[in-house]
């Protein structure tokens, strides 16, 4: 079973997000925070993160760099900001993206591309 680290300050999207997740058969770390999120990272080793790109105490790309150490998760930032010079820099930093709002299924899928027959699903 693959874990997964979810950086988003919305408490509310973040319980969505880990929910669904773990019904998947992931374990999941939830941060609301840039530090939180490093430190989760550091304790637990992901192997993928799901990072919002705005959130308090740094942004999703600084948090992307400093996990790099821990186990060098694979990255999907989720934003709903539509600037395209931002797109641009997930592009160029080899991460995922997924624009908010997004479905249940379309979440699955990106995390399932990024770690193939990592959940167990829950029945």
């Amino acid at each position: 079973m693959s874990t997964i680290l979810i950086l988003e300050d919305s408490r509310e999207l973040n319980k969505a997000l880990a929910l669904r997740l773990q019904h998947a058969g992931y374990t999941v770390h939830r941060a609301f925070d840039a530090a939180q999120a490093t430190t989760l990272a550091r304790q637990h080793g992901p192997k993928l993160a799901l990072l919002d790109i705005s959130v308090p105490a740094g942004d999703g790309f600084m948090v992307a760099e400093r996990i790099a150490e821990f186990g060098n998760p694979k990255v999907v930032f989720i934003t709903a900001n539509k600037d395209p010079e931002l797109r641009a820099r997930v592009r160029r930093s080899g991460a995922g993206f997924m624009y908010k709002p997004f479905t249940a299924v379309d979440l699955l899928q990106r995390v399932e591309e990024m770690i193939p027959g990592g959940g167990t699903p829950t029945h």
